[in-house]
Formats: structure tokens, sequence, C-alpha cells
């Protein structure tokens, strides 16, 4: 009894990875999967789909990088003390060696971009009732966790133009919300199909990195 309360109650992954080698993996799986998910990816999705055929798509990759990780779909929280265990989260990576915890080591939201819904939810990746990064800001997602990822599915306009609005809009957010222009995603780096930045999310409790990955998904 003493072990299974220590095991649900613990607030740190149960691995022995170091975190810039389990971002590099990370990264390194969603570059690989993207061209195979892009090739293979079926019109008119919802967000939901998408996430569905990225992930399955990324448990292969993992597979062929023999990485000691797995990726899961829907993940609630049901570890963390003090967790929305009400709440799940898109995917997440976990580890793959048998026996060992389950929690999750790394969340991801996934989004479109536009966010459909009409103008009442434009801004929900980042805030609003459904705010990607809201909810890592919340910590209705990620709590415990040092790092986390968002990823999003462009379907009009730009990497650039998508950039700059996500930043405006934190901006605008750091006026009348408890947000900060320090919260602005930094180190854009493009490529043909995929872009990639980084944020620091202010959470009350501790200051998460948060990984933001974009695939074009435009025909």
């Amino acid at each position: 009894m003493i072990a299974e309360n220590n095991y649900l109650h613990s607030n740190k992954p149960d691995f022995d990875i170091p975190s810039g080698k389990l971002l590099q993996w990370i990264e390194n799986s969603f570059i690989e999967t993207t061209p195979i998910f892009l090739y293979t990816l079926l019109p008119n999705l919802n967000e939901p789909q998408y996430a569905q055929e990225f992930v399955a798509e990324l448990e292969r990759t993992l597979r062929t990088m023999e990485v000691p990780l797995c990726v899961g779909r829907e993940y609630s929280d049901i570890y963390t003390e003090g967790a929305d265990k009400q709440r799940s989260v898109d995917f997440y990576f976990y580890p793959a060696e048998q026996g060992a915890s389950r929690k999750s080591l790394f969340s991801v939201e996934a989004k479109r971009l536009p966010t459909p819904g009409g103008q009442n939810r434009f801004k929900e990746y980042v805030l609003g009732a459904g705010g990607g990064i809201e909810r890592f800001k919340r910590e209705d997602h990620g709590k415990g966790l040092s790092n986390c990822g968002m990823l999003a599915f462009i379907e009009k306009q730009d990497f650039a133009h998508w950039y700059s609005l996500i930043n405006l809009w934190i901006t605008d957010a750091s006026v009348s919300e408890s947000w900060s222009t320090a919260e602005c995603l930094i180190d854009y780096t493009i490529s043909a199909t995929w872009a990639k930045s980084k944020s620091i999310v202010k959470r009350k409790s501790s200051d998460l990195n948060l990984i933001h990955f974009w695939i074009n998904v435009q025909k």
C-alpha cells in the first residue's frame, strides 16, 4: 500500500532519461513522422482525427528510432497529486520500459489553425474556453512537468502569419490578463512542411517550457 501511494502521488515522472535527450528524441520523432503523415493524409479531417492519424504514424516512428518511449492518446493525469483527473490532453509520451510508471513524460495539446467555430474561438491556440496554451498555464495539463508541447495543423495562411499573430495575441493578453510578453514564442525555425519554436509559460507553481511544432496540411 505504501509503494502504491508513492507511485500514485509522485509529482515527478519515474524515468532516468535526461531532459535534453528526451526533447531531442521527441523533436526528431515529430520531424521524421511529418512527411509520412502528410503523404497518407486524408482530406477534410477535424482536430481529433488529425491527432489520431499523426499519433498512429508517430508510434511507428518511435519503433524505428528504437528509443525507450511510447506514445498514447487522450491522457488523463491520474498520477500527480492535485492534477485535474477530469481533463485529458490530446497525446503524451511515456516510458517504454515494462513495469515503469505510465505517467506522462511530455504532454501535447493539438489544435487546428485557424480554429474553426467563428470569432469567439479564433484565439483558441492561446486562450479562451478551449485555449491550448492557457490550459498549460492553469495546469489543467502538464502539472508537475517542466516540458510539454503544442502541435498545430495549419489549414490556411503560412507559418510566418501564425507566428506573428499568436505573439500578438499573447502581447494583447499581457495588458489585461495574467500573461507576460516573456511568454511570446521565440527561436522560430521553418522548413517546407513544418515549423517549430518554443516559449515559456508562466505558472503559479513553476515555469513550463513549451515546444511548438506546426505542420502545413494544405494541399
